[in-house]
């Protein structure tokens, strides 16, 4: 088990098998600041816990080092054949066929993305709620408990985050939390309320830690933990935090031109 936002990791072997002692989905859960009630039938303690927080650099993002690692990293998923879901596209030159209809709905919603958040980096008065249809499109996009639509959106918030765009990420939330609530469900609703608050998987930000310091050894250390993250999940918000990683790149460099 990886740490993150909202899961909690316990002493409960991992042989256990939950439905046996009939804990289901819909099972009552009691809780206080010392102790975690599942259907009066397990208790965790809380006195010894300790609450996991995502790490962030406390140095600017470096347009050399950024470049760099998202380099490194479409290098390192260029040979892979475990991508699935929107994580494709982290493939250079991906282009969906007639049968990939999930690829084939968000292709344009991605570019707009990307877009959307290069002038939004570039222009401050730009971070508006103009140009956001993009987020309609990628909401609810997919299956599953996490739709590959969303996961994507949570990349990009994850990713304003670690780049210390916190009030671009406020500006996105609120269509971000509209759209999920009409299009998804509860559940990645609470992967996406983590994200807008810069958090997500462990693994997530080990990776983009690697990305942004430019480290070659530790993107590679680290990507096989995304392919373990649900079915296509990992690669999804993989691909939000590309894509919002080149969009700054983009627009710093073009700044720098000017």
């Amino acid at each position: 088990m990886v740490a993150g936002p909202i899961n909690c990791i316990t002493s409960v072997p991992s042989t256990v098998d939950w439905r046996v002692t009939g804990i289901n989905n819909y099972t009552r859960v009691r809780g206080s600041s010392e102790i975690i009630n599942v259907g009066g039938i397990f208790q965790f303690l809380l006195s010894n816990s300790s609450t996991w927080m995502p790490e962030f650099s406390a140095q600017p993002a470096s347009i050399p080092l950024v470049t760099r690692g998202v380099d490194d990293f479409r290098r390192a998923v260029a040979g892979r054949d475990d991508i699935d879901g929107l994580g494709r596209f982290l493939i250079s030159g991906y282009r969906p066929s007639n049968l990939q209809h999930i690829c084939i709905a968000a292709e344009e919603a991605l570019l707009d993305a990307g877009e959307w958040l290069s002038d939004a980096f570039q222009n401050s008065d730009q971070k508006s709620r103009d140009g956001l249809v993009w987020i309609d499109k990628l909401s609810g996009l997919g299956q599953g408990l996490t739709p590959s639509g969303d996961d994507v959106l949570g990349g990009v918030m994850i990713a304003l985050h670690q780049l210390g765009e916190t009030d671009l990420c406020r500006v996105l939330w609120h269509p971000i939390k509209r759209c999920t609530e009409e299009n998804s469900n509860e559940i990645s609703l609470a992967h996406l309320s983590a994200a807008a608050s810069g958090s997500g998987s462990a693994s997530i930000h080990h990776i983009i830690q690697a990305i942004m310091n430019g480290d070659t050894n530790g993107i590679h250390a680290s990507i096989d933990t995304i392919a373990a993250i649900g079915h296509s999940s990992g690669w999804d918000i993989m691909t939000g935090v590309i894509i919002t990683l080149e969009a700054w790149l983009s627009a710093h460099t073009e700044y720098e031109k000017t």
